[in-house]
């Protein structure tokens, strides 16, 4: 193939064409040229450009070749707060990830743009939202979400939710609100969760009574539970119901402990509270006896433990 040198005059170039420059191919951009490849030449490793080390890395961000983009403290120079790095915006903070300064990560629906379905690019749109529906996002090899796959049971939890929700006022937190955290200090969220003006009430729905789960680590949940509300809330009343669904005979049977859940819900916001009174009440519904969270939770003092 016979490829024409490049024309010295920038009128004369065509775009997206390839031209012989200094015995090299290049592909001229409408601005500049790029290699064969369609990269910046000198940043092109299948070229050899030269801001590629040896390590096949861009040299300005090699750690191991003191690349120049890091800073004395070992960071991004750009983004190291203590030397006032560019990509740092007044409120100390990423610029991208900063929603006062109008960050880039965020999109005109005030969602992280790789959040949102209708802002996502496109190339990562398939990747992280259901295949069907296009909304949820997911992770499941089927690239479908729980909704949309009509092979998969529902959860008893999401079946308990959609009964007592629709009864009740909006909860503050739909297991999308972290709390605190758990064994191994990970991040937990609430099933259910209502913050009031003068009481907390969290709700969860424990299949099996969790009787695979450790004692330590369901008493340390509703410990965290509470310190890990905003330090406002931290000083109301709290009020935990534990809630076993499992064991019914009948559709009608569950029903029933759905609508007892909700009255004891309703009991909770309308039971008169007092701010000194900063013990929590941990309501066990349908809970065996003997069970050992239940046993354990009594023999803690600042736990006040009803059974129902």
């Amino acid at each position: 193939m016979n490829i024409l040198k490049l024309p010295t005059i920038k009128l004369n170039r065509v775009n997206g064409k390839k031209y012989m420059y200094k015995g090299c191919v290049r592909i001229w951009d409408g601005k500049r040229l790029r290699c064969e490849h369609g990269r910046q030449c000198n940043l092109c490793k299948d070229c050899h450009g030269s801001g590629i080390c040896v390590h096949d890395k861009f040299k300005a961000t090699c750690r191991e070749c003191d690349g120049s983009s890091f800073c004395e403290h070992d960071r991004r120079k750009s983004t190291c707060k203590d030397c006032d790095g560019s990509g740092i915006c007044v409120h100390d903070r990423l610029k991208a990830q900063c929603r006062e300064c109008g960050g880039s990560s965020f999109c005109e629906h005030d969602k992280r743009r790789y959040d949102c379905p209708d802002c996502c690019p496109s190339d990562q749109r398939f990747k992280r939202f259901c295949r069907i529906c296009g909304i949820k996002k997911t992770n499941r090899p089927s690239r479908i979400c729980l909704s949309c796959d009509e092979t998969t049971i529902e959860r008893i939890e999401y079946t308990v939710k959609n009964y007592i929700l629709p009864k009740l006022q909006p909860p503050s937190s739909n297991d999308s609100q972290l709390s605190g955290k758990i064994c191994d200090e990970a991040t937990r969220r609430a099933d259910i969760l209502w913050i009031g003006q003068d009481r907390v009430i969290q709700v969860e729905i424990d299949e099996h009574e969790h009787k695979d789960r450790e004692v330590l680590c369901e008493l340390s949940k509703m410990d965290s539970s509470k310190w890990g509300l905003h330090v406002d809330d931290q000083c109301k009343p709290m009020f935990f119901a534990r809630f076993n669904p499992d064991g019914c005979l009948t559709d009608e049977e569950f029903h029933d402990r759905c609508n007892h859940l909700v009255n004891t819900i309703q009991s909770c916001f309308e039971r008169k509270v007092t701010p000194d009174n900063l013990k929590p009440q941990v309501i066990y519904m349908y809970y065996s006896e003997n069970n050992k969270h239940l046993l354990a939770a009594r023999e803690k003092e600042h736990f006040t433990v009803i059974i129902i």
